[in-house]
């Protein structure tokens, strides 16, 4: 699967994961995305353990997101005035046209449209409109392989996400740090032993 294509299944799968608490149905199904009529990406088995990664950095970071922003996020749904909408998602195209409108694209912009996104799929579930949340990930997913497909591939793809977001382990670092306190207190009493 040349990188261009692995990209577009990485950017799915991530966009509809980020989506998929707030799926009653979960949005995806055996493998594919069924969010739209016709339009079927199969994933690749060497996303399995790619996906682990990228899905527990990004619900980490969507997470933080929402939590620190969620005031601006429910003023936003309230001024979107979805309950009185039909079921056209096409807006949150124009929520990201609007976020990315100075040009500027980063790892940040990307996870706040996956917050909004994951804020509007609340709602939706709330009010009782699941048929609508896989239109949301459509309509993200779409934009950012339509409009932001380069810079994606430019700064590493999912990969790159994960890199910038990454977060060590706390068992991990201390284990380390243990380990090397031991690999040192071992070298001093190795050579107490031998200066004797």
């Amino acid at each position: 699967m040349n990188r261009n294509m692995l990209t577009m299944n990485r950017t799915t799968t991530s966009i509809v994961s980020s989506l998929t608490p707030y799926c009653q149905n979960g949005g995806l199904e055996n493998g594919s995305w069924n969010g739209k009529e016709g339009w079927t990406v199969k994933l690749a088995d060497e996303l399995d353990n790619y996906s682990d990664e990228v899905d527990n950095t990004r619900r980490r970071m969507v997470s933080d997101v929402i939590t620190k922003h969620q005031i601006a996020y429910n003023g936003m749904i309230q001024r979107l005035c979805l309950d009185e909408r039909d079921d056209d998602m096409s807006f949150v195209a124009t929520v990201a046209e609007n976020l990315f409108s100075d040009g500027s694209t980063n790892w940040g912009r990307i996870v706040s449209l996956v917050a909004f996104g994951a804020t509007v799929c609340q709602h939706l579930k709330e009010a009782g409109r699941e048929g609508c949340v896989d239109q949301v990930g459509v309509q993200i997913s779409s934009y950012l392989l339509n409009h932001k497909k380069d810079w994606l591939l430019s700064n590493n793809g999912w990969d790159g996400f994960v890199e910038v977001f990454h977060v060590e382990d706390p068992e991990s670092v201390v284990r380390n740090a243990l380990m090397a306190f031991a690999g040192v207190a071992g070298l001093g009493a190795g050579l107490a032993y031998l200066i004797r």
